[in-house]
This record gives C-alpha cells, structure tokens and sequence, in this order.
C-alpha cells in the first residue's frame, strides 16, 4: 500500500505540473471511457489512474517499455496480460524491432479478474479465445503513438528516448 501512496502522490504532483495532460471521461451505465495524452523518457516511468481501484502504467524497461494495467489492490499483477499478440508482435511490449517500432497503434484488454477467476497463460495453461473475449468485455483499450525520437540507431542496442501517446480506455464500472 505505500508503493501506491507514493504512485498517488506522484501522480497528484505530476497533474499539478501538467495540467495540459488531464483527461477526458465519458460515462454510460454500461462502459465509461477515459482518453488521457502523455510523454515519456527513456529509462522513465509513466502512471496515470484510471479510477479509484485501477491505473495505467508504461514501466521502462532495457529496450522501451512495458504497458499495463494495474489493481491498486493488487499492484504487481498485469491485470492486460491476456493481451493477445498481433502480427506476432507482443502488444503489451513498446521496443524496436530492426531499428524500427513494428506498430504505433497498440490494442490491449484488461479485466480485474487477470489472476483472479480467470488465470491465462500461467505455466501450460494457454489463453483461450474465450478467456480474451471475457477480459476484453471488462475492459480494452488502444495506445497510439504520436512522436517518437529514436536514440542512437547504429548502437548495439538502439532504443527510443522519448515517446508521445494518445491512449483511449473503455472498462465497465465495478
């Protein structure tokens, strides 16, 4: 629980200094969508909450970064795990592939059942296309890339040092 206290206040700070960055939400009884816009550096972490139980994160990694969604209850599960690749490209992953990002668009589903009820690929287990279809019903959204500035191509390991997104989220209410 502190790691998310100090992520809250992190992200309440952040808000503070960007208040360009807010996002927008739209709500029905059955699905409340969420668009937020955002920066972020190489090595960098970036975090933004989507309601009082869940948040976005994009965690930097060696080569870019990971995408996930979070439970404030449960913090070190991938709630988005489930994400099916397309194009045998890892959607959740944002890294360069032969100098380049295979896809600036990148789709996701997210259910705070991922570990829960519905278990995925843990082991020999494989995702089932059923399994995917409950998750995306709870929860989808899409990352797009904006701006990309690429580090050193010719490097051993070419990375990108700064990504701008547009990302769209569309969950049902708890």
């Amino acid at each position: 629980m502190n790691g998310l206290r100090t992520i809250s206040k992190s992200v309440v700070l952040f808000g503070l200094l960007f208040p360009f960055l807010a996002s927008s939400v739209s709500s029905s009884s059955e699905e409340t969508t969420i668009n937020f816009s955002g920066t972020v550096k190489s090595g960098g972490n970036y975090l933004h909450v989507i309601n009082k139980d869940i948040f976005f994160e994009l965690k930097a990694t060696k080569a870019g970064w990971e995408m996930a969604v979070r439970s404030k209850d449960r913090p070190k599960e991938n709630l988005a795990r489930l994400t099916p690749p397309v194009n045998d490209v890892d959607q959740l992953a944002i890294e360069l592939k032969n100098g380049e990002v295979p896809q600036k668009s990148r789709e996701f589903v997210f259910s705070p059942k991922v570990g829960e009820v519905i278990q995925g690929h843990l082991e020999s287990n494989p995702v089932s296309e059923e399994e995917v279809e409950r998750v995306r019903h709870d929860g989808h959204g899409i990352l797009e890339m904006t701006n990309l500035q690429l580090g050193k191509l010719n490097s051993p390991h070419p990375s990108i040092d700064e990504m701008s997104f547009d990302v769209r989220i569309s969950f049902r209410p708890n």
